[in-house]
């Protein structure tokens, strides 16, 4: 029977005797009612005493891993899988000190909050890297997650001189399960636009893989349009999610609304197509369930109401500006900032319109 036991330890010859042949009746290398050596043939091959042999079977005998028949020898137990994990994780007790424990524990917090360190890492340089500012438009973005990484993105993808699509989504959940979903998204979005698919095509398309390929419990809200600079038009569709707002000049507002459900819902829908024509100084609002739904200390939600008066407040201001503005309100209204929803949202903003219009 292979067994490493060292002296370059603190824990005793015996103690790693009785661990490493718990692991190996644990784990099925030692099969149920298989004889272990006799006592003497253990200690020789492993080089120690009989009695440090015998302290381990005691062990292992006390913890009903093996069973001993009276000038036979010893054998191992039947054990059912919930018997093998509790003498697992006794094992693992018995056999480290407290603050071997701690360390262990330590060390495995360490491991897990560097993995969550890159994945964040991973999933910031999946949105865009520069939003533009021109003569034509401004847009800029704010997203934070409520723990490491996310459910929430947001993506500016030029399509030719003179479009480019506006993306943004929440999938269910939080954390890495909703962030994986996402990325998963956002790729399949790209794709479809490389093969010259349209919004609605295109939202279908991911509504049909939702369905498909991920659980029935989970589920995308994504709005999806394109702005023609050439026309000063901008199309879209809404598959769930918060209807975007839009500002114009002399305090008034619209909310964009024509759509379908949410992605992974239903099979076979169809995405209503919307269409509206921007002026100067006209922006858009783009923005996930974790801006309205912010909850202040009364249990109160921010709103969709008070978002719009801000915007219409505050219409004048550069997209950047308008972010501010809404992260400070925000601040103000939530004062205790545990347990928020992942938070995103996108300002587009017409700076001039097409010379051809």
């Amino acid at each position: 029977m292979l067994l490493h036991l060292t002296e370059k330890t603190e824990e005793p010859l015996h103690n790693q005797i009785s661990r490493q042949l718990t692991h190996k009746i644990i784990e099925g290398d030692l099969l149920d009612g298989a004889e272990l050596d006799s006592i003497r043939k253990l200690a020789t091959s492993q080089r120690v005493s009989i009695n440090t042999v015998k302290r381990a079977y005691e062990v292992l005998e006390q913890d009903g891993l093996i069973i001993s028949e009276s000038g036979k020898g010893f054998y191992v137990a039947s054990l059912t899988p919930e018997q093998k994990q509790k003498n697992s994780l006794q094992r693992l007790w018995g056999s480290h000190s407290m603050l071997n424990v701690v360390e262990i524990f330590s060390n495995e917090k360490r491991r897990i909050d560097e993995e969550l360190a890159m994945a964040r890492q991973i999933q910031a340089g999946l949105l865009p890297k520069e939003l533009p500012n021109n003569e034509m438009f401004s847009i800029a973005a704010y997203s934070s997650p409520s723990k490491v990484v996310g459910g929430d993105f947001y993506d500016y993808i030029p399509i030719d001189k003179n479009r480019f699509g506006i993306v943004i989504a929440d999938a269910c959940g939080k954390g890495i399960p909703a962030a994986m979903l996402i990325s998963q998204i956002q790729a399949m979005i790209k794709s479809e636009l490389n093969n010259g698919n349209d919004i609605e095509a295109t939202l279908q398309h991911l509504n049909q893989q939702v369905v498909s390929y991920t659980p029935k419990d989970k589920f995308v809200t994504l709005f999806f349009g394109i702005y023609n600079c050439g026309t000063d038009e901008f199309e879209y569709s809404t598959a769930g999610h918060e209807y975007p707002i839009v500002t114009r000049s002399g305090g008034k507002f619209e909310r964009l609304q024509s759509g379908g459900p949410a992605l992974g819902i239903i099979e076979n829908v169809s995405f209503v197509m919307g269409k509206i024509k921007l002026h100067q100084g006209d922006s858009i609002v783009f923005f996930t369930d974790g801006v309205t739904e912010t909850m202040n200390p009364n249990k109160e939600m921010y709103g969709i109401e008070r978002l719009c008066k801000l915007l219409v407040k505050n219409n004048c201001f550069s997209p950047d500006s308008m972010i501010e503005k809404i992260l400070d309100d925000l601040g103000k209204f939530s004062v205790d900032e545990n347990g928020l929803d992942d938070r995103t949202f996108l300002v587009m903003t017409v700076n001039q319109l097409s010379i051809d219009n």
